[in-house]
């Protein structure tokens, strides 16, 4: 087996780098989702991306529920059947939900009663 060496680095510190104000992150990295959000805080805290990501049951979820509620985001299953009826999870439904696909919105996002302002 050949060993390759790759370069690492945060969200924060590429985002940082290049000026960018993501709107729409997306993570998929089988296991390490937590550690992805852990250096992307900065971004998270300008409350301008949606945040898309798969977690599995058991899967860290309590953490990346706790990180998230500090952001000021609410999590909700995916898919999304109508933008007016977005059915948003409390931490135990999160953490107990058989689903693996998320999206994770900032709160400022929310219309006073129902919908949603993108």
């Amino acid at each position: 087996l050949k060993s390759v060496v790759i370069q690492h680095r945060t969200l924060d510190s590429f985002v940082n780098e290049k000026g960018l104000c993501p709107n729409l992150i997306k993570i998929d990295t089988k296991g390490n989702e937590i550690n992805i959000l852990k250096g992307a805080v900065q971004t998270l805290s300008k409350e301008c991306a949606v945040v898309i990501f798969e977690c599995s049951a058991g899967e860290d979820r309590r953490e990346i529920w706790n990180l998230f509620q500090k952001m000021n985001y609410v999590i909700a299953s995916l898919p999304i059947i109508s933008i007016n009826r977005i059915v948003l999870f409390d931490k135990d439904s999160f953490e107990m939900d058989d689903k693996t696909n998320f999206i994770a919105l900032p709160r400022l996002f929310q219309k006073n009663g129902s919908g949603w302002n993108f």
